[in-house]
């Protein structure tokens, strides 16, 4: 309610409770009204004349009539035609001339409209086809408006952002920074005369955090991402870009000590526990992430919380290979909150990995109770029935994943262990039909071509084999491990050094690839050592071959390997002057399909 001075005449009343409603209008065409508590509208008034019982109404000013229209207009506007016609009437208003307090308001609301005229022009160029020249056109247009916005409006940081945001598209970085910069020194005075004012704090952190995003040096982004998280500590946006820029740049320490300042003030917030579990595991403290861990469940009343902590403990035990804690801290989870899908589904991995395949088998099918269409668990299953040797069912699960799947890297991985069942099913045929599908959408797949050459040896069906095995060395990522890639170098090893087929043979490359396999696994594994002997076999150095091959049946005996008789044989073969000829299945080490690890911490 506006109250009124009881000695004021109707007159001044109406004018009074006229500019009252002026001042409203403009509030809510810019989309700043400020709520009092009692719930009426609160609006700046004009102040009395110092010594008068009754407000003084100024004399009425000839664009007063324009920009009244322009404010009418504003409050439903839906189109850039109508933003276009504000425009014209504020300009209007302000050069026939306003009263000093609507002068001032006008230029304000006319900043707002040039922003938001900005905005939908871009709508406009992203909804249209547009050439490049009127893009172009548009652009220039654009940065015309907001730098009008930010002269009549400099605190307007909308317009900073925006106008950074077109400079960056246009590739000029540097005006880009410079603009944002001159909106935080705008605001960084106001915000020394407001301290405590929040707006303010969340207009000044967002152009830091703007900038962060804009700056070319990583210790620039830093800086400008620490000062946008000091002056707004509470905005969980901010805070989480800050700790995943720290994150990403190693700076483990500084995330660390951000995250114990947030828990000060929300000791509670899982996110924030969870992420500090998750820095000090990348850190390498893994004891110090068990601690905390443990801390965390001990202070814990909530038990959707305490049972989220459990689960992540448990992949702290997994990773220091305690299966039986992990286990444990995962029935404890599901005891507070039963048919948690995602801790049946660690359960069940956990169970596989330590063989326990009926173990893993029950919680997949009591996840795919809860969820038929869980892809996790379906795979899973897949998994666990290859690794059971129940191929049939296993092809089925792969086939029907596949099908649900969008071409790309998850559909070749499926299109893989499809292959691989058909393989150990004994359908060769269909799992080389399957791994070209994945080689013709993708001729880098190297672990297509490792697949291709194993299934083409077991044949005997070097020639090829060879092929697809070169291409797979040739394609193979350096990060891939020691066990994988001295596991394919022996295979092609082999092939060149105990083929029949003379084409094939290449006692020079079967060298080079054997040492190579030898020198991965520190010359401790039989089946290598003897790939080794045959290399040397192959080029005439009967001494040698007989050397590798002796510490090969060493070996096999103190290992009770399973193929103690054909290292033994390979050995006799060498001491009689004689190279080692294998037409099939030679030495292929295609061990099966490993089953999918847990997810990292915070799962």
């Amino acid at each position: 309610m506006f109250t009124t001075n009881s000695t004021a005449t109707p007159t001044a009343i109406f004018t009074r409770r006229a500019l009252a409603r002026k001042r409203l209008l403009v509030a809510l065409a810019t989309g700043s009204v400020l709520f009092a508590s009692d719930g009426g509208v609160a609006v700046a008034q004009e102040k009395p004349q110092k010594g008068s019982g009754e407000l003084v109404i100024p004399d009425s000013k000839p664009g007063e009539a324009d920009f009244d229209k322009a404010i009418q207009m504003r409050i439903n506007v839906d189109s850039l035609d109508k933003l276009n016609e504000i425009v014209i009437l504020v300009d209007s208003a302000i050069r026939k001339g306003l009263s000093p307090a609507s002068d001032e308001a006008a230029k304000t609301f006319l900043a707002s409209v040039l922003k938001q005229r900005v905005e939908f022009g871009i709508r406009d160029l992203q909804e249209s086809r547009r050439s490049q020249a009127r893009v172009s056109k548009a652009m220039g247009e654009f940065i015309e408006d907001l730098s009008r916005s930010i002269e009549l409006d400099p605190t307007l940081i909308e317009a900073y952002i925006i106008k950074a945001a077109i400079l960056r598209d246009r590739q000029e970085f540097g005006e880009a920074r410079d603009v944002l910069s001159d909106g935080i020194k705008v605001m960084e005075p106001v915000l020394k005369s407001k301290p405590k004012s929040l707006e303010v704090r969340e207009k000044l952190s967002k152009l830091y955090a703007t900038r962060a995003a804009m700056q070319e040096e990583t210790d620039d982004q830093v800086t400008d991402m620490e000062k946008s998280y000091e002056i707004n500590p509470n905005d969980a946006e901010v805070l989480k870009r800050y700790l995943l820029l720290l994150q990403s740049q190693q700076k483990f320490d500084k995330v660390l000590q951000t995250l114990e300042k947030a828990l000060a003030s929300e000791p509670d917030n899982i996110e924030f526990i969870a992420s500090k579990i998750t820095i000090l595991l990348q850190s390498g403290k893994v004891d110090d992430a068990l601690a905390f861990s443990t801390k965390s469940i001990d202070a814990a009343t909530d038990d959707e919380i305490k049972a989220t902590l459990l689960r992540q403990r448990a992949l702290i035990h997994t990773s220091k290979e305690n299966a039986e804690a992990a286990k444990q801290d995962l029935d404890a989870s599901l005891a507070l909150i039963k048919n948690n899908v995602p801790t049946m589904l660690l359960r069940a991995r956990l169970a596989v990995g330590t063989g326990d395949f009926e173990g893993g088998l029950k919680d997949v099918e009591a996840i795919l109770e809860i969820d038929e269409d869980n892809a996790d668990a379906i795979l899973l299953r897949a998994d666990i029935a290859t690794d059971s040797d129940r191929y049939a069912e296993a092809i089925e699960d792969y086939k029907s994943l596949i099908n649900r799947i969008q071409p790309g890297p998850l559909r070749e991985e499926l299109q893989l262990k499809l292959g691989l069942a058909y393989w150990r099913n004994n359908n060769h045929k269909q799992a080389l039909r399957v791994i070209d599908q994945v080689t013709r959408a993708n001729d880098g797949n190297w672990q297509a071509f490792r697949l291709r050459g194993e299934i083409l040896l077991s044949q005997g069906e070097h020639g090829d084999a060879v092929s697809a095995y070169e291409k797979a060395i040739r394609m193979m990522p350096e990060e891939v491990n020691e066990d994988i890639r001295s596991s394919l170098l022996n295979n092609l090893s082999w092939l060149y050094a105990t083929s029949p087929e003379d084409g094939v043979r290449d006692g020079e490359r079967a060298l080079e690839l054997g040492l190579k396999a030898c020198e991965l696994t520190n010359y401790a594994q039989a089946h290598i050592l003897s790939t080794l002997a045959a290399a040397y076999a192959e080029k005439g150095d009967f001494e040698k071959a007989i050397e590798f091959a002796t510490k090969a049946v060493d070996l096999g005996k103190k290992e009770e390997s399973e193929q103690l008789e054909q290292l033994e044989g390979e050995l006799k073969s060498y001491q009689e002057k004689k190279p080692w000829r294998e037409k099939q299945e030679a030495k292929p080490t295609t061990n099966k399909p490993a089953i999918p690890a847990p997810s990292g911490a915070g799962t």
